[in-house]
């Protein structure tokens, strides 16, 4: 009898454990995670000044929720860089996965500027090949450049072979005619849905108008400083340690089920974090700037999570105080992109993916909050 007694109070400790894990399994993953920060590494390491708010994104929000090596920099419009990474960052170098969009994005901008077209001319129109086809999806045919740089083409997700797995068998660059071929989500233009296949049709259009006539060549000519570069299917020796324990789709053998010439132009590049942080900078003019938060904040009135301008979202927690970021996901590397208006520029990298995906909600308002302290 007391045999029986102690066999069930024994399942109920357990079923009752099992459930305590259950519920809690995001504290306690946070509190390991934590401790381990704590009492296995050595502090985060900073420089310059501002760093108070950027130790904090690393300390209370990256090494909980996505990863023990991060890195937060930010570069002021005067030039000035505070800095601070985790004791384990060796400066190594990391892949900004679709961040590249941001650079794809201004090159497109630059290029439509000194030939003095218009990003309202429609996408077919500057490919000989597109001439007196028939469309799946006659919709196609109203694609404008500004759609596709803001994401409402209508291209996307289910729609438009948005996959770069190469087992999808991807068709953009390489075989662009296949876009007669695609149903879109709706109307050109009547809605945002995020789009890689957009960017690579971007990236298509780059190899059509550039001197170069190669958007790799036309990118590094123009734009890239040696310490950044075009992933192939290969890990450098020097890369961050990307982990992808919490990613719930792919591991690190990912490299061998992508086409990375096909992922150029949308989420391609990768190098030195610090050259990057300058690129951007660099990239995004005081005229730039004030066209971008002017837009997205009279075009973004209901739904500012997804509302897209050159792969820019909105953010305004407050209506004294508002920041554009850009976020960028492969494998094992996450990444996020945040400018105001005066033209700081903060980045944020982190190897590995969150451990649930409401967690970025939690980073971008550490992020928001860091900016708006300056």
């Amino acid at each position: 009898m007391k045999k029986s007694i102690l066999i069930c109070l024994s399942l109920v400790f357990i079923l009752a454990a099992v459930h305590f894990l259950e519920k809690n399994k995001l504290k306690i993953i946070y509190l390991k995670n934590t401790l381990y920060y704590y009492f296995l590494e050595e502090s985060v390491k900073c420089e310059g000044l501002n760093i108070d708010y950027l130790k904090d994104i690393l300390v209370y929000t990256t090494i909980p929720y996505y990863s023990n090596w991060g890195y937060a920099a930010l570069l002021k419009h005067d030039g000035s860089i505070s800095l601070c990474t985790t004791a384990n960052n060796k400066n190594e170098d990391f892949r900004f996965a679709s961040l590249t969009k941001l650079i794809t994005a201004k090159a497109i901008v630059n290029i439509f500027h000194e030939k003095k077209i218009s990003l309202d001319r429609k996408f077919i129109d500057f490919f000989s090949e597109f001439e007196n086809k028939k469309y799946r999806d006659n919709r196609v045919k109203d694609i404008t450049i500004n759609h596709l740089l803001n994401h409402s083409s209508g291209l996307g997700g289910p729609w438009g072979a948005d996959d770069m797995i190469v087992s999808k068998k991807p068709w953009c660059p390489s075989n662009i005619i296949n876009l007669t071929q695609v149903k879109i989500a709706g109307k050109p233009g009547s809605n945002y849905l995020y789009s890689n296949v957009s960017y690579c049709l971007l990236g298509a259009l780059i190899n059509e108008l550039s001197i170069e006539k190669d958007y790799k060549k036309h990118i590094e000519k123009n734009y890239l400083s040696k310490n950044l570069y075009f992933l192939d299917n290969n890990f450098r020796s020097d890369e961050a340690p990307y982990n992808t324990k919490y990613d719930v789709l792919f591991n690190l053998n990912y490299i061998n089920q992508i086409n990375f010439d096909f992922l150029a132009s949308s989420a391609g590049l990768a190098g030195s974090p610090h050259s990057f942080l300058s690129l951007i900078q660099s990239l995004y003019s005081k005229s730039d700037l004030e066209f971008l938060f002017k837009r997205l904040e009279s075009q973004c009135t209901t739904n500012l999570n997804n509302c897209y301008l050159w792969n820019f979202r909105l953010m305004k927690k407050d209506s004294n105080y508002k920041i554009i970021f850009s976020q960028g996901y492969l494998p094992g590397a996450s990444s996020i992109v945040a400018i105001t208006e005066k033209g700081d520029v903060l980045l944020w990298l982190a190897a590995g993916p969150p451990i649930e995906e409401r967690l970025t909600d939690i980073l971008l308002m550490e992020i928001y909050s860091a900016m708006k302290s300056l």
